[in-house]
């Protein structure tokens, strides 16, 4: 659990969520959308 813990801490950049994650939620958001908001 602790390894677990360490991992999301050491790959979150921006906020509490992790860069894998919030970058998969920006190319959801460009593909059902179509457009870019230009905020990566």
């Amino acid at each position: 659990m602790a390894e677990a813990r360490d991992l999301v801490i050491a790959t979150t950049l921006h906020g509490n969520v992790p860069e894998a994650l919030r970058l998969a939620h920006l190319i959801a958001g460009g593909v059902t959308t179509g457009v870019s908001r230009g905020r990566a």
